[in-house]
């Protein structure tokens, strides 16, 4: 059981990165995570990573303290290995001179990051401080996660460009498109909803 779990991590964190890689090498735009941590690096005056590292620690608090949500093994992995993978992924697609190349490689990053979120989520060895909060919401007040996440995204764009971050068409298709294909593969994993329904706690 448990070694399906770590399969189920590992596999996931690894999709996210050659995911993120492939929005990345598209050209057209990068997440809306990535740009809230191009927004924050720009007012604060530090890098992109150490403002990753920033939101991820304050997104990691605040779900503790308000929901008792509590990061886990998946949590490490997920902090560690995913920025590796977008790191060693980079040059290994180059960017298309075409629109529409440009807009397959966006769909087909999409498509792996989505699918790997899904994935490692289902390990249910805890979470990344984003999903962390999307679930917080989903299993206390019942929302559907597919809202929760466009929701998360549009206002993590939203504060990216107030603050500086660059956003481009692919970070839009992005707000969109993660968080119902994410909903849409964590449906296709059966155990998903009875294990982290009967792990969450309200108080």
């Amino acid at each position: 059981m448990f070694k399906r779990k770590l399969f189920r991590v590992l596999a996931g964190n690894t999709l996210m990165g050659l995911g993120i890689s492939l929005v990345i090498t598209a050209g057209i735009g990068v997440d809306p995570w990535t740009v809230l941590s191009l927004g924050v690096s720009n007012v604060l005056q530090i890098s992109v990573g150490r403002a990753a590292q920033l939101q991820g620690l304050l997104f990691m608090s605040g779900v503790y303290l308000i929901y008792r949500r509590k990061p886990g093994l998946g949590t490490l992995i997920n902090m560690m290995l995913v920025g590796l993978i977008i790191d060693f992924s980079q040059g290994l697609v180059t960017t298309p001179q075409l629109f529409l190349g440009q807009l397959g490689v966006l769909a087909l990053g999409l498509l792996i990051l989505s699918f790997g979120v899904a994935l490692y989520v289902a390990g249910n060895l805890g979470e990344g401080p984003i999903e962390q909060l999307m679930l917080a919401l989903h299993f206390r007040h019942g929302w559907p996660i597919g809202r929760i996440r466009i929701v998360m995204d549009f206002v993590a764009t939203s504060s990216g460009f107030l603050l500086g971050g660059s956003v481009g068409l692919g970070t839009l298709i992005s707000v969109v498109v993660i968080g119902p294909t994410v909903a849409k593969f964590l449906q296709l994993i059966p155990d998903f909803a009875v294990t982290n329904s009967v792990e969450f706690k309200s108080s």
